[in-house]
């Protein structure tokens, strides 16, 4: 949910369905309750549950309010009923469309922080979301303690998010790395089948050991991850390394070994989807069923080394991470038109996503292009790109000579105004990379934060 417009790095996966060698355990089996709320009463019980009030927070390392809460979200968080209440066993969290405090709607944002935190589990919610453009609901986990630093250093946990647009998709992901801006992000996709939506309820469930963490649907098992980072180091500005040295990476499994709280919001708005629009109905409601934690019966052991994330493209594959070499960093690059002097070709391949290169015009096919000055075997690429809320998707192109082109990858998608993605592809050979923009309208505009292109 803290998804810095400008830093993140997503891992996009498909929703094919594997056997893993994982296989879910069923809560009755080998995990033993020893938290939860059925929400069988009246009210909400404060004693398992607070309120995160307002839109936005005080960053507690450069003393500086951040609006928002660092999304540009639109909505403000109550304790109100009318935003939170509990009736026929259920939590109901709605967002309404009203005035308030500055802002165009409320919602409400539970969380256990003070009350209740664990490092280890199976963490499950039974819920039914809400369905329309600009609605943001999620479960998720922060760090008790931000023991290793400020976000992302310490950490986030995304059992589960979804776009209200995009009702037949899911999200799970983690948060990790330095401090903002350079943080990291891998996240994995899980698609219902046919006929199933958010809009029915389901069970989003995630078993976090020592070094794996899983993720469910239903006990379908869709994401199993291995591999993170988490470093502590910070400069002048409060800034951290987005490519820390192996001395400056805390000790695995850090950050995922300390205790996290629980967290239930329903957004609206912001970078992440876009905003609400006349289709969107209010008021939009979330319904929780329960909430459960599970301790694995006999413990956890040692933590299991750093590995392969297993996506669901690729049962054994490895996932494409910001530790492998990005052999287009500071290579030579040019492109069809630049807005200068702020928004340059090479500011696309510096390995900050704070600079980037936009396009001049929509008048003009448009393209960005990267010298790899040498015969690249070639894995993926990760692009930062934002959209000018058209329909336009970036096509990544590879040649050996510059002069013939073969696609490497198409599946860009416009799903939010800011998003990264990695893009997985094999070529063999490619010295030129090229990310050509495909229906971009005219007197619109393209924009490149960041791209990474990754060798095997």
């Amino acid at each position: 949910m803290l998804k810095k417009l400008i830093a993140c790095a997503v891992l996009a996966l498909g929703c094919a369905r594997f056997a893993f060698a994982d296989s879910p355990v069923p809560a009755e089996k080998g995990w033993k309750l020893v938290w939860s709320d059925e929400f069988n009463g009246t009210s909400i019980d404060r004693s398992k549950w607070t309120f995160d009030l307002g839109n936005g927070y005080q960053a507690p390392d450069v003393n500086m309010w951040i609006s928002g809460w660092g999304n540009n979200e639109r909505e403000f968080y109550t304790d109100r009923p009318a935003n939170a209440y509990v009736k026929d066993g259920f939590l109901h969290i709605r967002a309404v469309k009203e005035a308030y405090q500055g802002c165009d709607y409320t919602s409400a944002r539970l969380v256990t922080r003070g009350l209740f935190s664990k490092a280890y589990g199976r963490f499950e919610f039974r819920a039914k979301l809400p369905v329309g453009q600009g609605i943001w609901p999620a479960l998720w986990l922060l760090p008790e303690n931000n023991s290793y630093g400020i976000w992302a250093a310490s950490g986030e946990i995304d059992v589960l998010e979804a776009r209200g647009q995009i009702p037949n998709v899911i999200l799970g992901s983690l948060n990790y790395g330095s401090h903002w801006p350079g943080n990291d992000f891998t996240e994995a996709d899980f698609t219902f089948p046919p006929g199933q939506s958010i809009a029915g309820f389901h069970t989003y469930a995630l078993e976090w050991e020592p070094g794996v963490m899983r993720w469910y649907v239903d006990d379908h098992l869709y994401s199993i991850k291995r591999h993170w980072w988490s470093c502590s180091k910070v400069d002048a500005s409060h800034e951290g390394p987005a490519n820390p040295s192996k001395s400056e990476i805390n000790p695995w499994p850090a950050p995922y070994d300390k205790p996290f709280y629980l967290i239930m919001n329903l957004a609206v708005g912001g970078d992440f989807l876009g905003d609400p629009d006349a289709t969107t109905v209010f008021p939009q409601e979330m319904l929780v069923d329960y909430v459960r934690v599970y301790d694995k019966v006999g413990g956890y052991g040692a933590a299991a080394p750093q590995g392969q994330d297993w996506g669901i493209e690729k049962p054994h594959g490895a996932a494409l991470t910001s530790r492998q070499p990005d052999v287009a960093l500071h290579k030579p690059a040019t492109a069809s038109t630049e807005q200068p002097p702020d928004h340059l070709a090479s500011d696309a391949d510096d390995g900050d996503p704070a600079t980037r290169w936009c396009a001049s015009s929509g008048t003009v096919p448009q393209w960005w292009q990267v010298d790899l000055q040498k015969p690249c075997n070639l894995s993926g690429a990760q692009i930062t790109w934002e959209m000018d809320n058209r329909n336009y998707q970036y096509v990544v192109e590879g040649s050996v000579d510059g002069q013939n082109w073969q696609t490497l990858s198409d599946q860009s998608r416009t799903l939010c105004v800011w998003q990264t993605q990695q893009l997985k592809f094999q070529a063999a050979g490619i010295r030129y990379v090229r990310v050509r923009v495909v229906g971009l309208e005219p007197g619109s505009w393209a924009s490149i934060a960041d791209f990474k292109v990754f060798a095997q």
